[in-house]
């Protein structure tokens, strides 16, 4: 892929990339600290382990583009993981920062 080209094909990806930065930025901001990790009724995930999910997949995403990205947690966000107690994930802090690093 030529530079010139580059900058056009990641727009498309650097967009989704800020809506998810200010839809994460509005849901976690007065969400309370015992929330982060409760699941929905009826099922789901929690909105820490999807923030996590976002997070994985786009350190993956980057990874693809020749980025060296990664997040340092394994499986725990993949697709299809087996949900896990809060204490075998990252800290809320920790998972934002990786976000806003990424």
């Amino acid at each position: 892929m030529t530079t010139e080209a580059r900058p056009a094909a990641i727009s498309p990806i650097a967009f989704i990339f800020q809506i998810n930065d200010g839809l994460i930025r509005q849901t976690l901001s007065d969400l309370p600290a015992d929330a982060l990790w409760k699941q929905p009724a009826g099922g789901g995930n929690s909105i820490m382990w999807i923030v996590g999910h976002i997070t994985q997949t786009r350190a993956g995403m980057l990874s693809l583009l020749g980025d060296r990205a990664s997040t340092g947690w394994g499986e725990l966000f993949r697709r299809g993981a087996q949900k896990q107690d809060a204490s075998a994930y990252p800290e809320p802090q920790a998972i934002k920062a990786k976000g806003i690093e990424l």
